[in-house]
């Protein structure tokens, strides 16, 4: 459908296989104008015009990501985030940290137990940890200084995903998600926004081991910092990449108001590099790649076998 040639010359059973064209071309069939099949052409063009702009915006948010993103990653990419907790070997200064709480959180003006209390329905009334130890050791630590991308955001069990964490769970499908794990923040990079979060403090484990729960904080974003909310870890899978689920617990995941909480189950993988797409636009850029290489050899099929049959005709 494309060439020297008008469509009025080419073969019966060829025109069937191009409708498009057909139907563009009787328009102009009363004028008797000479001109070359012109529709896949512009079908050409609608193909390349949403490859090429995948491409670029890929190009483009790629050239804003931080600097932990590279790979592998770079001496002291800590503390480019946070100077003043980290050195460029990776070593924490806990100064801050003696009392339990992460003085980036804010400054705490009650008692840690009063502040536990707030989040009784979500730990079943557990106390904060009063000192440190639970930002030294605990089930995110093998994550610590290693990046991540979300693989998958659904709900966990019969608990409420309000629109809040569906939201999320969006964004997790279209963009990737990637996360740079420390041991008292965590950086994140989706597309071309950064966003910071911060581990205020953790919760006792009751049965004595490593702290399951802990408050998180999101002190930057496109909609501003947030009130913490708690963490929940679920397990950790070890290998040649290392990956984690966990859960985000707060009412904020609950639309219907009623007192109860929301939960969103986060599964994260180790990778090398941040990313750009997740697996819906992965699979476009694909999708667009092999029509445009079928739209070409179609062209040169055509061109092919029917310019040397046809001679170009001036129907004026």
């Amino acid at each position: 459908c494309s060439g020297t040639f008008t469509f009025f010359e080419l073969p019966m059973h060829s025109r069937r296989i191009m409708p498009g064209c057909s139907m563009a071309l009787q328009k102009v069939a009363r004028c008797k104008l000479s001109r070359p099949c012109v529709c896949c052409h512009l079908c050409g063009f609608f193909i390349v015009m949403p490859w090429l702009c995948l491409i670029f915006v890929s190009i483009l948010s790629g050239s804003s990501h931080p600097s932990w993103c590279a790979d592998p990653l770079p001496s002291g990419a800590a503390k480019t985030q946070r100077a003043s907790v980290y050195a460029d070997d990776n070593t924490v200064d806990w100064t801050a940290f003696g009392d339990g709480w992460n003085p980036a959180c804010g400054a705490l003006n009650r008692s840690l137990s009063d502040l536990a209390a707030n989040y009784a329905q979500e730990t079943g009334g557990l106390q904060l940890i009063a000192d440190d130890s639970g930002f030294k050791d605990n089930p995110w630590t093998p994550l610590n200084f290693k990046k991540f991308i979300v693989k998958e955001v659904r709900p966990s069990g019969n608990f409420p995903f309000g629109d809040r964490a569906k939201s999320i769970q969006s964004v997790a499908r279209l963009f990737a998600v990637n996360l740079f794990f420390m041991p008292t923040a965590t950086a994140e990079a989706v597309f071309n926004t950064d966003l910071q979060y911060e581990i205020c403090a953790y919760f006792e484990n009751p049965n004595g081991g490593k702290p399951q729960l802990r408050l998180y904080k999101t002190t930057k974003s496109p909609l501003g910092a947030s009130e913490p909310f708690v963490q929940e870890f679920v397990s950790l899978s070890d290998g040649d990449l290392k990956g984690a689920t966990y859960l985000a617990v707060s009412d904020r995941y609950n639309d219907a108001n009623d007192g109860k909480v929301g939960k969103a189950q986060f599964s994260v993988e180790e990778t090398k590099g941040c990313q750009i797409w997740s697996g819906i636009p992965i699979f476009l850029i694909a999708f667009f790649t092999v029509v445009l290489i079928a739209h070409f050899a179609i062209l040169a099929f055509v061109r092919r076998k029917y310019g040397a049959e046809n001679s170009v005709q001036d129907l004026s």
